[in-house]
């Protein structure tokens, strides 16, 4: 009998010893996984606060002046202008809407400088935007 309370006694000591195994793995998991959901959230509102002070694609836009070519810009750049967007590379057209940015004066198609800045945006969300050929701050207010 003595042998019975001595086999059953070991037998409650290995579950007891398992149990608080599992139960320590759980509690450091359990940690573990709270703090990286913590800092994942932390960088996640870091990043929206970021994303919050950018400009908005209207303010850029804003900060640049439209101008169809042949009509607004008094034919500085016509089709026989050896100008070309910096952007895409092709020489500016009569009729083709276009931007010049205020502070630096540089010419592109409206629709390259607009996919442009937008690729900026996607890919540096924090990065300040700059002129393609000059680095020159966009937003010149």
């Amino acid at each position: 009998m003595n042998h019975n309370i001595v086999v059953i006694l070991r037998l409650i000591a290995a579950l007891a010893s398992v149990a608080i195994l599992y139960f320590l793995v759980f509690v450091i998991l359990y940690y573990s996984v709270s703090a990286i959901i913590t800092r994942w959230e932390s960088a996640l509102l870091a990043f929206e606060e970021e994303k919050k002070r950018q400009p908005s694609e209207e303010q850029v836009k804003e900060s640049m002046i439209e101008i169809v070519i042949g009509k607004d810009d008094g034919g500085s750049k016509g089709e026989n202008s050896d100008s070309k967007c910096a952007v895409c590379l092709a020489k500016f057209k009569n009729g083709e809407s276009c931007r010049v940015t205020k502070g630096c004066s540089h010419w592109f198609h409206e629709p390259c400088i607009d996919g442009w800045v937008d690729a900026c945006r996607s890919d540096y969300p924090s990065r300040d935007l700059n002129c393609p050929i000059c680095r020159r701050h966009l937003l010149v207010v």
